[in-house]
């Protein structure tokens, strides 16, 4: 305030601030600052950004260490809570310890929860810092309550007293904020645990659909709409689908490998257009009875009936079981 005293130099000063994602500000009002003016009120009203106004009288130091205090406090609280969550989801250390640092964090033992994994798009890259800061900020525009930790590179947060209009609206503005700064992001969100001891299933159930999501380019996956694959999630022995898949069509996928040929593909985009030889023969534009002769070749090379109804079904189940293993 001392070398800025023309007129509208404060709100420009606070419109930065909230561009440059700051928590808020602290005006100490005397001879430089006599009053805050009221546009600077509104904007900050209209943004949620947090101002305060601090009396002349009042010793900034005094103020400063108090709010230093209490930051570092709130800090390692939130760390405490946050690792008991990591721990329990993870199976780490006692489980019983874990509850009750969770309880003294706010969460009820036997309250509804959602988990949400958050990731980057392409599944490869870690997510970036301000991701994290802004879940935080958004999450708690909803509850107060919030927790989160890292994992391969992706946010593992836990969501208590949401609704399926929150879920919805904390992803869409987390994608939207992310967008603005040109980072893709996927969610996974899990479905509702009842119970904060289940909360490992929770977390299996988030990243299986944030897998499911960068598969197919979505920014966000609910658990709850992830049809079949919600059953191979549950199979806890995965040799049971890989030895499945290879019954179904582990013939055919090596026969392609030894022949260059591309059956196993085609099998694929048969199935994808009903099981009907004309759309595939439109689709790829060959002729009908071209179509039929490669049906039969798989015929031949599989040992299965692909005109016979309970075959569809399982060649449909055994390419379903692909993609799922493919997210693991």
């Amino acid at each position: 305030g001392v070398m800025n005293n023309t007129g509208r130099w404060l709100l420009e000063f606070v419109k930065q601030l909230d561009k440059a994602n700051a928590s808020g500000l602290i005006v100490n009002i005397g001879p430089y600052i006599p009053t805050i003016d009221t546009e600077v009120i509104e904007y900050c009203n209209e943004r949620n950004f947090p101002l305060f106004s601090l009396p002349w009288k009042t010793r900034v130091v005094d103020m400063t260490r108090d709010f230093c205090t209490i930051m570092s406090q709130s800090i390692n609280h939130d760390t405490d809570v946050s690792n008991a969550f990591k721990n329990l989801v993870l199976n780490i250390g006692n489980r019983e310890t874990q509850l009750t640092s969770l309880k003294s964090g706010g969460f009820n033992r036997n309250g509804s929860y959602y988990v949400v994994c958050v990731g980057s798009r392409n599944g490869n890259e870690n997510i970036d810092d301000k991701v994290n800061m802004y879940a935080e900020q958004t999450a708690k525009t909803i509850s107060d309550l919030y927790c989160s930790f890292e994992y391969n590179g992706c946010i593992i947060a836990l969501l208590y007293k949401y609704n399926k209009l929150d879920l919805e609206d904390f992803c869409k503005d987390l994608n939207n904020f992310c967008k603005s700064k040109n980072i893709e992001i996927s969610i996974g969100v899990s479905s509702k645990i009842n119970g904060i001891e289940l909360k490992s299933k929770g977390f299996e159930y988030a990243v299986s659909a944030y897998n499911m999501a960068v598969k197919r380019d979505f920014y966000c996956m609910f658990y709850d709409d992830m049809d079949i694959y919600k059953l191979f999630v549950e199979i806890s022995d995965k040799d049971v689908l890989k030895n499945y898949y290879n019954e179904v069509l582990g013939k055919l996928e090596e026969y392609d490998k030894e022949h260059g040929s591309n059956y196993l593909e085609f099998l694929k985009t048969y199935l994808d257009n009903n099981a009907s030889p004309q759309l595939v023969s439109e689709k790829e534009f060959i002729h009908r009875n071209t179509v039929v002769n490669y049906l039969k070749k798989i015929d031949t090379i599989t040992s299965m009936n692909l005109f016979d109804l309970d075959v569809k079904v399982k060649c449909i189940i055994a390419f379903a079981i692909r993609d799922f293993l493919q997210l693991k």
